[in-house]
């Protein structure tokens, strides 16, 4: 049995979120293989919620907020069901202060604005994209949002659906990780890095697809050119912030 993801501050009273929170409860989890389901699956502001999942999750909200004292309007959380398409939420529009999460906009801006990288990626960029994403490496992402460019970065999430100030906003990339004088805060919160529950969840829906199709992919063959510094950049792991 998994248990939520959850990462509480009590104090100060700043806004929680939980931001990207995939679970399996006993009772909640259908016992099932995965299904092809998730191919056509469409995960946007129309997509519905699973009734029995969006009981257990406002259950839980509710007792972590009374448990630390929070007001309704300083956590939200989205669940996805990873075995088929099931998805609830707690205010998934609510755009709180995103840290990491909008690194993602920086690799999918590099691969919208380098479309040749997709067929022939260079091992040492593909090892350092994996350590932005997966080691959440400031250094990196910092190198490559200034090689792209903020405003552009920003336009490739924009045309992607992933802001819409009308909607609450979403991911925003506005500033250089690390330090940087050059920011532009988002029209919603201002904030530098910002995101909703449900891009969120929408990211980790795309993530763990990938990763099926990865697992699913033969595996390159000894000696073959470049296979071993792939196998590295796919082994590459560090410590989450």
């Amino acid at each position: 049995m998994a248990v939520p993801l959850v990462q509480w501050n009590p104090s100060p009273p700043n806004l929680i979120s939980c931001l990207a929170m995939t679970l399996s409860l006993a009772g909640c989890r259908r016992e099932q293989p995965p299904t092809t389901a998730f191919k056509d699956y469409v995960l946007n502001y129309d997509t519905p919620t699973d009734p029995f999942l969006q009981l257990r999750l406002g259950n839980i909200d509710a007792e972590l907020r009374m448990q630390y004292g929070l007001m309704e309007t300083q956590a939200a959380a989205g669940l996805l069901d990873l075995q088929q398409p099931r998805f609830a939420a707690v205010h998934p529009d609510r755009e709180d202060y995103a840290a990491s999460v909008a690194k993602i906009g920086i690799l999918l801006a590099y691969f919208q604005l380098h479309p040749e990288a997709a067929r022939g990626l260079a091992p040492e960029t593909r090892h350092e994209l994996g350590l932005m994403a997966k080691a959440s490496s400031n250094e990196l992402a910092s190198k490559y949002s200034r090689e792209l460019g903020l405003k552009r970065i920003q336009e490739v999430l924009d045309a992607y659906g992933f802001y819409d100030l009308n909607r609450g906003g979403g991911i925003w990339m506005g500033r250089h990780y690390g330090g940087s004088e050059e920011r532009y805060g988002d029209p919603v919160g201002n904030h530098s890095h910002a995101a909703t529950v449900r891009h969120s969840v929408a990211n980790e829906d795309n993530r763990q697809i990938g990763n099926r199709l990865r697992r699913r992919a033969p595996a390159p063959a000894r000696g073959r050119r470049g296979s071993r510094p792939a196998r590295r950049a796919r082994t590459a792991r560090g410590s989450r912030r």
